[in-house]
């Protein structure tokens, strides 16, 4: 079984953003893709933001590759949002508003918000994830973001998704966690 997919294996993995290409941006590409494959520990701000030109558009184009590591993806959206940038905000705009984006992605996508829109966009931008018709892990993701990021304009509406829907309750018990500490400072 195993042998079988390996032709499979190769084909999806020829197009990945961080194979060796000769296209001169070899050392860009094996720094970003170091520390996106470093998933063990966190990767400090500064370390992103010190690659230098060039990395924002290697950054988005991993993101959005969907022929790699889910993982892998959602550092590269890590490492956006501490550079920050209109690439940034359109690179977690669009793969945190798609259905089809993989889940570890669209969560790191949204997450990603929180660290680059104002409180006020923030919330319009993420409020409609808590709707019903939502995937249920984009929702707790967004729940989450704005708790942590807007607590005094969204936490009403996440008690309030989460006591419409008993399932929701467990879901959004981080996001819920999160509202009960901001209510006690």
């Amino acid at each position: 079984m195993i042998v079988a997919l390996a032709p499979l294996l190769a084909v999806a993995l020829s197009t990945s953003p961080c194979l060796p290409r000769p296209d001169g941006r070899e050392a860009l590409r094996t720094r970003i893709c170091g520390l996106a494959g470093a998933y063990d520990s966190p990767i400090p701000d500064r370390a992103w933001r010190d690659l230098g030109p060039g990395a924002d558009a290697f950054l988005a184009e991993l993101a959005g590759s969907p022929d790699d590591l889910e993982a892998r993806r959602a550092r590269a959206l890590e490492g956006l949002a501490a550079r920050g940038g209109p690439l940034a905000e359109r690179t977690h705009r669009s793969l945190a508003s798609s259905a089809e984006t993989p889940i570890a992605v669209r969560r790191g996508a949204i997450r990603g918000l929180g660290r680059l829109l104002p409180r006020a966009e923030l919330s319009r931008t993420l409020r409609p994830l808590l709707s019903p018709a939502a995937d249920p892990r984009a929702r707790a993701a967004a729940a989450e973001t704005l708790a942590l990021h807007d607590p005094a304009g969204s936490c009403g509406v996440v008690r309030a998704r989460a006591a419409a829907d008993p399932s929701d309750a467990v879901r959004l018990e981080s996001a819920l966690s999160t509202c009960r500490a901001a209510s006690e400072r």
